[in-house]
């Protein structure tokens, strides 16, 4: 678990490769640095298929949403996969509003996006 001012994110472990991230709190200009360095130190830990839990997540800015983009590159170049799980309504707003739902699968629940990712991970393993 990582607390930063105005933000707590909390990680819980599926398997070696897998994690679930709970944002509670804010992610803006004064957690944002916080929260790149903490979600970059888990992909660079092997962690590359990242469920991003956004249920607790009262708030987040433009320098927040700069935060997820930039995860989710890094991921992409590890070959991982970030997933996001139901934001709360204002925060889904932003991303509805700058059509960033294009490029961030958002899933219901944990277990949807699990489902998910274990989908994706057999299809890449079997055209490999």
């Amino acid at each position: 678990m990582s607390h930063l001012v105005g933000l707590r994110l909390e990680q819980h472990r599926i398997d070696d490769s897998t994690a679930i991230i709970d944002f509670h709190g804010e992610l803006d200009n004064y957690t944002a640095s916080r929260a790149k360095e903490t979600l970059r130190a888990w992909l660079d830990e092997g962690y590359l298929h990242l469920i991003l839990n956004l249920r607790c997540l009262d708030f987040i800015d433009s320098t927040g949403l700069s935060v997820l983009i930039s995860t989710v590159r890094r991921a992409h170049e590890l070959h991982g996969t970030i997933r996001m799980v139901s934001p709360v309504y204002h925060v889904r707003r932003i991303f509805e509003i700058t059509r960033l739902t294009l490029a961030f699968p958002i899933d219901a629940s944990s277990e949807e996006a699990l489902a998910s990712i274990r989908r994706a991970t057999a299809q890449q393993q079997a055209a490999a």
